[in-house]
């Protein structure tokens, strides 16, 4: 710690005219230092221009010090004699000086004269001050005082026992005053205790540290530097200090509780008296009263106590609603853990019996959007973490730590293998085919290399070699070890161990500057201020050039060893020895990944820290910024590339993790939820992995989209889908004449539905979900029992045209089957008889009836029709303007169709690629423009939508017609080539030509959940009607199905097991934070430190059926 500069200037300024020194000192004491004090003013400035004055008041007991009356007659006999003093000389300056209770007396002896009397004080010195950290110094400085020096004692016990039970008292003199302080009002801070500034550690009177600390400050007036002995305080430190600043409260309560108590029990003998007579008179009259009053009291306590469970259960609701709006916020913050965590405090209890709060929908979809994004898959506890590796399976880490020692652990179980020593300069690494570890030792010059089995931490062997060696490296891809020895440069593999090759570097003092990602080349100084490049497999040098050693260091060097980063700003082509580009860097920012600038592992692209908020990206060939990431709102504390260079990873010191895109600079994900600051970042793309190291932990995060729960892979060809009304069955069907029945709760095939004898066009289920009718190319429909596939009957209508498309009636009494010559025949449920029948336009492939029976609405490619089912008759058609125009709907009535366009905007309500309704099945696998036309089904529902273009990329457009609102949802990078909107309208789910498929709140006009596409386009994708599935089906022949609402008991597991593992992370840092602390009525349980009781009671039942 640098001492305070002594703000020495000329003396002669001091001696112009005479100055005032006045000292004071504190209680239990006769003041000793005073005299010390004045001996060494006057030594230093000559008796004869400076007049010091030595304030005694005798010896002040501790409990005359506890009683504020007598410190004020103090305060009040001081002030006499400052103004007394300051009035018989016009002094040039006044300086005061007071230890402990005698700085309490000159402060308010100072505050307490009017402001046009006070005397002029030049500077105010106060050691180990009893004044609260509070006391109102803007009054006097500035205006009274021109300087005030607080010097405080960090290890001052006497000022704390003060602070704790002395009223109108406080630890100014341990913790410094509060407010802004600036050179003329300044706290230092010493570790020493309340009479170090007079006495050395042998407990003798000794002013040497006032001669350091204070007599500069009577030479001029110069702004006082700050100061600052302290040691970071500890846990313990900082829960005392923070009891003691907040003692006021209680130290009143316990001086005048007694005071208190004793007016409370003399009130109350009056009392008692008045209330006894009183109530010999009223006894008589309750008696007679009791009778009725019983009645009464026995209905008024139920109605109160029905009134107090109806409040407490709105009182439960509207606090659900808030933490339900509250882990939506977190969600959106990127803490998916601690949404998760807020949403599990608005659930019922799982113990029904003991009382509920209402289950409120909100509280559960908030819930289910965390699950969506609780993405961490591992948590690793560890001593200490400066360096990890990443077994090649991902299944083993291995980390480097401060105290010396590697770890190996198992991700999946997060149990330790083995630990090994390393040593100061050693370290433990993976060889590159990840069959064994090695463990690397090096001291004086000398290295040993142990060999461990990697899954078991057993010992294999031990090599090493008694060569001495002047420097050593591994690479950071852990692939070659280099040694530089005083004439040559020798590389091993490090999978066996074997030296590949030694070349003579040509130096006599070489030493080891920088090594590339990969170990293929490397920096020498081979004298001070001159370097070489070398390519180390070859042997040969790339280049040889001068650097200014004192204001460069090379912070980076390509896989090629063509080009260098220097001091973060200069991007140097060693071939040739020129300066490439200066790049705007910033090497001032320190302590950033341990590193200035990265170049990627293929070393096409650097990086570099732009500022404390910000990291650029460059070209490595001509320097040319690519693109900037930015880290608003909290400082960057490092910066990776992953294992293949394609993610640039960013952390911050709020804990957040970014990752970008390296081509692009594109933000792929964020990562939030770490306590401590990170230190380590290592990604690897194949894995879909990010693991993140803080100083005693590593978090290991899945990333990118969610892979499905299911996938069902049964059919030889591109497959339709249909799901049953009441969300548990979905049935498929393909070209290859065959369709199944799954299971969506267990995710498994309960059937497969044989006997099509062409392929399958379409599915429906009955209204009850207990009947399945399929229809083929064979002209034929099938009735199978729904969930056994067993065949029930067929449907022979007489055309034998193929069978487009099949509909039942909302009541579940009629089955209509469209084929594709345009006939619509009309089937009784319960006897599979055909009641009638009547001819479409040819080219119809989709129809459904309405809400109430009555219509039957007939759609094809530029034309719809409108039939009346009971009596086979046509009501009316309608011709579209366009074969792309589909956006049509009639009234109530039957009796008006309109098509909406907004062709001036751009804006298309023509339904395009956008599903609606119950299921979804392909009309004709011959004709891919049939197979992908534009389509809505259930067009008298409220919400319509269309597929637009904006730029390169598609925006899905819904239309809430009752409404009259319009809504965009925009996120994918790509063509959207399905979409599907739930039946209530509240969710909507797109799949695009950019591999992802998305979930989106209508509402909200967000996207919910990204997940896993199709290797080929998909070509539909379906939400179930309660929303707890999505389907997907695609021309990679596959079906792919997401759980969007698990069962919330294995989230909650999930959850609490983050929770009981973490529990300070969760509960107390991120939600003691939370906006929720200002909007709650009952906040404690945020504060208490205990898991949320929905997890306890699961530990007790854990067999409960909570929501599916």
């Amino acid at each position: 710690m640098d001492k305070p500069k002594n703000n020495t200037e000329e003396h002669s300024s001091f001696l112009d005219d005479r100055r005032l020194v006045v000292t004071l000192h504190g209680i239990r004491t006769f003041g000793g230092w005073q005299e010390q004090l004045e001996a060494l003013i006057t030594d230093e400035f000559g008796r004869n221009t400076v007049k010091v004055i030595n304030y005694k008041y005798g010896f002040f007991s501790v409990i005359a010090f506890i009683i504020p009356f007598f410190r004020w007659l103090v305060v009040r006999r001081f002030r006499s004699e400052l103004l007394y003093w300051e009035k018989k000389k016009n002094w040039h300056r006044i300086d005061i000086i007071g230890h402990s209770f005698g700085t309490h007396v000159l402060a308010w002896a100072l505050h307490g004269i009017p402001r046009q009397e006070r005397p002029r004080i030049h500077t105010i010195i106060l050691a180990g001050s009893v004044l609260r950290g509070s006391f109102p110094w803007r009054d006097l400085v500035g205006d009274t005082v021109l300087r005030v020096i607080n010097d405080c004692g960090s290890k001052d016990k006497v000022l704390l026992v003060n602070q704790l039970f002395v009223l109108f008292t406080g630890m100014a003199g341990r913790a410094g005053f509060s407010g802004a302080t600036h050179g003329g009002f300044r706290n230092r801070f010493f570790e020493f205790g309340h009479s170090g500034y007079f006495y050395n550690k042998d407990g003798r009177l000794d002013v040497s540290w006032a001669r350091e600390f204070w007599l500069p400050l009577f030479r001029g007036d110069k702004p006082v530097d700050p100061y600052d002995e302290r040691r970071p305080p500890t846990v313990l430190d900082g829960a005392v200090e923070t009891f003691a600043n907040n003692a006021e409260p209680v130290k009143l309560a316990v001086y005048f509780a007694p005071l208190f108590f004793a007016t409370i029990w003399i009130w109350g003998l009056y009392v008692g008296e008045e209330e006894a007579r009183r109530f010999a008179e009223q006894a008589q009259s309750k008696i007679e009263a009791s009778l009725v009053a019983e009645k009464d009291a026995t209905r008024i306590a139920g109605e109160q106590r029905d009134l107090a469970q109806v409040r407490l259960r709105e009182f439960e609701r509207s606090e659900s609603m808030l933490l339900a709006g509250e882990a939506k916020r977190l969600v959106n913050a990127g803490n998916a853990s601690a949404a998760a965590l807020v949403a599990l405090r608005g659930l019922p209890a799982l113990n029904r019996e003991a009382g509920n709060r209402p289950l409120v929908s909100e509280v559960l979809m908030a819930l289910n959007e965390s699950y969506f994004n609780l993405n961490e898959k591992a948590f690793l506890e560890v001593t200490s973490t400066d360096i990890f590796e990443i077994s090649t399976d991902g299944n083993f880490a291995l980390t480097n730590g401060n105290d010396l020692n590697a770890v190996l652990l198992n991700i999946r179980t997060n149990k330790v293998i083995s630990v090994f020593r390393v040593g100061w300069d050693g370290m433990a690494f993976f060889n590159p085919s990840n069959s064994s570890i090695w463990v690397v030792n090096t001291y004086a010059g000398a290295y040993t290399i142990r060999s461990f089995d990697a899954e078991n931490g057993e010992f294999i062997e031990e090599l090493s070699n008694p060569e001495e060696f002047r420097d050593f490296a591994i690479s950071a891809d852990r692939t070659r070890a280099v040694k530089v020895f005083d004439r040559v440069v020798k590389i091993w593999d490090t999978e066996e161990m074997k030296l590949l090759s030694s070349f003579p570097h040509g130096a006599d003092s070489p030493k080891f500057e920088e090594l590339s990602h990969d170990g293929r080349s490397a920096v020498l100084e081979v004298s001070p201020e001159r370097y070489r490049v070398f390519n180390l497999l070859t042997g040969s040098m790339i280049g040889e050039f001068d650097v200014d050693r004192e204001h460069s260091v090379i912070t980076a060097l390509s896989s090629d060893g063509s080009r260098m980063i220097i001091w973060g700003e200069q991007l140097w082509n060693t071939k040739t020895g020129t300066l490439v580009k200066r790049i705007p860097g910033n090497m001032s920012i320190r302590g950033i990944n341990h590193k200035h600038a990265l170049f990627s592992p293929n070393g096409s692209q650097y990086i570099v820290p732009q500022s404390e908020y910000s990291v650029l990206a460059g070209n490595s060939s001509d320097g040319a910024e690519l693109f900037e990431i930015d880290s608003p709102g909290s400082k960057i504390s490092g910066f990776y590339y992953s294992k293949n260079g394609d993610w640039i990873i960013v952390t911050n010191l709020a804990g957040e993790v970014t990752i970008w895109n390296s081509r692009t600079g594109q933000q792929i994900e964020k990562l939030a939820g770490h306590s401590n600051i990170i230190n380590v970042v290592y990604g690897d793309e194949s894995k879909r992995s990010v693991y993140v190291g803080d100083f005693n932990s590593v978090k290991v995060w899945s990333t990118g989209p969610r892979t499905p729960d299911f996938i069902f892979s049964e059919h030889t060809g591109p497959s339709l889908i249909s799901i049953s009304p009441d969300s548990r069955w979905l049935a498929t069907g393909s070209i290859d004449q065959s369709a199944a029945i799954w299971d969506l709760h267990r995710g498994k095939r309960t059937a497969k539905l044989t006997g099509h004898v062409a392929a399958v066009y379409a599915a429906e289920f009955n209204p009850h979900s207990t009947i399945l009718i399929t229809g083929s190319a064979d002209g034929t429909a099938r009735v199978w029992d729904v969930p056994s596939g067993i065949p029930i009957e067929t449907l022979e209508p007489k055309s034998g045209s193929p069978i487009l498309a099949i509909a039942h009636s909302q009541s579940g009494n009629q089955i209509a089957v469209l084929q594709e010559d345009g006939s619509v025949t009309m089937w009784a449920s319960e006897t599979y008889q055909m009641t009638s029948s009547f001819q479409s336009r040819r080219g119809a492939y989709q129809f459904s009836f309405s809400d109430d029976d009555k219509q039957l609405q007939l759609r094809g490619r530029s034309f719809a029709e409108i039939w009346d089912p009971n009596v086979a008759r046509k009501l009316f058609e309608i011709e579209h303007r366009t074969e792309t125009s589909h956006a049509y709907r009639i009234d109530e009535n039957g009796e008006s169709i309109g098509i909406e366009r907004e062709s001036a905007s751009g804006i298309f309500w023509d339904g395009a690629h956008v599903h609606f309704g119950k299921s979804y099945a392909p009309q004709n696998y011959r004709d891919p423009e049939v197979f992908h036309s534009s389509y809505v089904q259930n067009l008298s529902d409220r919400f319509q939508g269309s597929v637009d273009s904006i730029g390169n990329r598609d925006v899905l457009r819904i239309l809430d017609r009752d409404a009259g609102q319009r809504v965009t949802l925009q996120g994918h990078s790509s063509e959207i080539t399905a979409a599907s909107i739930g039946s209530g309208g509240q969710f909507a789910a797109t799949a695009s030509n950019d591999g992802t498929i998305r979930l989106w709140s209508v509402e909200e006009q967000r996207s919910l959940a990204v997940f896993e596409g199709h290797s080929d386009n998909a070509m539909a994708i379906l939400l179930s009607n309660d929303g707890t599935s999505l389907v997907s089906t695609g021309k990679d022949n596959e079906v792919r199905v997401w759980k969007l609402y698990p069962q919330f008991s294995n989230l909650i597991v999930k959850v609490c097991s983050i929770l009981r593992r973490d529990l300070s992370l969760l509960d107390r840092t991120i939600l003691t934070n939370s906006s929720l602390q200002q909007d709650l009525p009952e906040k404690s349980f945020l504060n208490s430190g205990e898991m949320p009781k929905i997890c306890v009671e699961l530990i007790a039942f854990p067999d409960t059926e909570f929501v599916k």
